[in-house]
């Protein structure tokens, strides 16, 4: 169960780590008026999330997002290999 769990809180680190760069450009481009203020492309969106915070911008909300997400991810591999190490009997 500790390995399930340990395996599961480094998938979440690393997908974190890509996908919290991706929803910050998408969180901006979905804010009232983005269009007008960032342009309407995920580069210029891009560009100017930079520009304007540097890479720490992308990253701001990160420690935030795996606080949230280990614990979750952790008792969900646990549970999924533990459910099917209970099952794998019945289905071969």
């Amino acid at each position: 169960v500790g390995a399930d769990m340990a395996a599961g809180s480094c998938a979440t680190v690393l997908h974190d780590a890509v996908s919290t760069p991706v929803d910050v450009v998408k969180q901006r481009m979905q804010l009232l008026g983005s269009r007008q203020a960032y342009g309407n492309t995920l580069l210029v969106v891009s560009k100017t999330i930079y520009a304007q915070g540097g890479m720490r911008a992308f990253f701001i909300s990160y420690p935030t997002t795996v606080s949230m997400n280990v614990p979750v991810f952790a008792a969900y591999f646990a549970t999924y290999e533990g459910v099917k190490k209970a099952v794998a009997p019945y289905l071969a």
